[in-house]
């Protein structure tokens, strides 16, 4: 089996525990499952990264390398659905370190959650850590075929707060985000962006919020805000009971 890696938080110069349970299973990989190949994957402009790809290389791993501003990855990935393995190769399995599953054509994705903080403890985060959890995480574990949650506490936590397993009543979701948004959301809510609504409204113009979140939760956003309609990514639902797959395509 080819196993691709996504390695780009491997070059960060002041690396946190994510870097560290990255570059340990880098290195442990090929020694505990030897009958398997690897390709880590990274994607950088600056040359001084060069030595640090390489000393990666062995007998049973090889690099790939994308010279793409991450500025502009990062938007293709999100709004047009660049698959990573176009940049990456084809692999059979696809291992994302750290909470983010990008497109994938081929083969299949795992994702590390090593907690969910910007959603459980909104109030130790900054607000661009609390919106970028809010648009990407829910739908990048939807599109994982497995999940490696690094405690038993995270796991509680994707089950209460994202609500992914399968067979929970969409009405406890409901009611679950509803408290969820009153009280970690809503109040978090740019009050910029909530008067630029308001103005546009009342200038007679339509007013829709369209973010790739799930449906619950851009529906009580958009009733708060007072917005005309939504569109969301939609959460599957069979006999009143999540599927815990999404209706059609992710937005």
């Amino acid at each position: 089996m080819l196993i691709g890696i996504d390695t780009n938080l491997l070059l960060r110069t002041r690396p946190s525990g994510i870097e560290v349970y990255l570059a340990e299973l880098v290195r442990l990989l090929p020694v505990v499952a030897p009958q398997h190949r690897y390709r880590l994957y990274f994607n950088y402009l600056r040359s001084r990264h060069n030595e640090r790809v390489a000393s990666f290389s062995a007998r049973q791993v090889e690099t790939r390398t994308c010279r793409i501003p991450p500025q502009l990855l990062e938007p293709l990935h999100r709004y047009a659905s660049l698959p990573i393995d176009w940049l990456a190769g084809k692999v059979d399995l696809m291992f994302c370190p750290s909470f983010v599953v990008q497109p994938q054509r081929h083969g299949r994705a795992v994702v590390t959650v090593h907690d969910l903080i910007p959603f459980t403890h909104p109030e130790f985060c900054e607000e661009w850590l609390i919106r970028h959890f809010t648009a990407r995480v829910p739908q990048s574990l939807r599109r994982a075929d497995a999940i490696i949650a690094v405690s038993r506490y995270t796991a509680d936590a994707m089950n209460k707060v994202l609500g992914i397993f399968a067979g929970l009543p969409a009405e406890k979701m409901e009611h679950l985000l509803n408290e969820f948004c009153t009280a970690r959301i809503l109040p978090r809510l740019r009050k910029k962006a909530v008067a630029e609504i308001s103005r546009l409204r009342a200038a007679g113009k339509k007013v829709v919020l369209v973010s790739s979140s799930i449906d619950f939760l851009v529906q009580l956003i958009s009733e708060h805000v007072g917005a005309d309609g939504w569109v969301a990514t939609e959460l599957e639902k069979v006999d009143g009971k999540l599927t815990g797959r999404i209706s059609g395509r992710a937005v």
